[in-house]
């Protein structure tokens, strides 16, 4: 399985997931012009990662997110790519997520509990 690495521009964050650390970063502002063509790529590399139950499910994989902004059609597909958070972590593996906000900033701490009770992934807000 080959890593996948996206770098940061003005209007996307950039992405390192790296299967060998099984550590999944995303960081940086997230306002594409073209939401679904800048997230799909990333929620098929983690449904690939997760099917055909290539890694132990005891294995831990960390899904980090340092994003203070994003746009509302970000927001549908972090809706997308949450519920296949939720479906891997209901299906046994050990996928943590954490979303690193600034203490001062209630509303990107409220968006995020809002994926948690929209999709039922599990995802601890870390406060910077």
């Amino acid at each position: 399985m080959e890593n996948l690495i996206l770098s940061k521009n003005e209007f996307t964050p950039s992405v390192n997931f790296d299967i060998s650390s099984r550590v999944l970063i995303i960081e940086g502002r997230c306002i594409p012009e073209d939401a679904h063509s800048f997230f799909t790529p990333i929620i098929n590399w983690i449904s690939s990662v997760f099917e055909n139950n290539r890694f132990d499910k005891h294995d831990e994989f960390q899904l980090k997110i340092f994003c203070d902004y994003y746009n509302s059609a970000s927001a549908k597909m972090l809706v997308y790519l949450f519920d296949k958070v939720a479906e891997i972590q209901k299906g046994g593996y050990n996928l943590l997520v954490s979303w690193h906000c600034n203490i001062d900033d209630p509303e990107l701490i409220d968006s995020v509990n809002d994926y948690t009770t929209i999709t039922d992934a599990i995802i601890e807000v870390k406060h910077i």
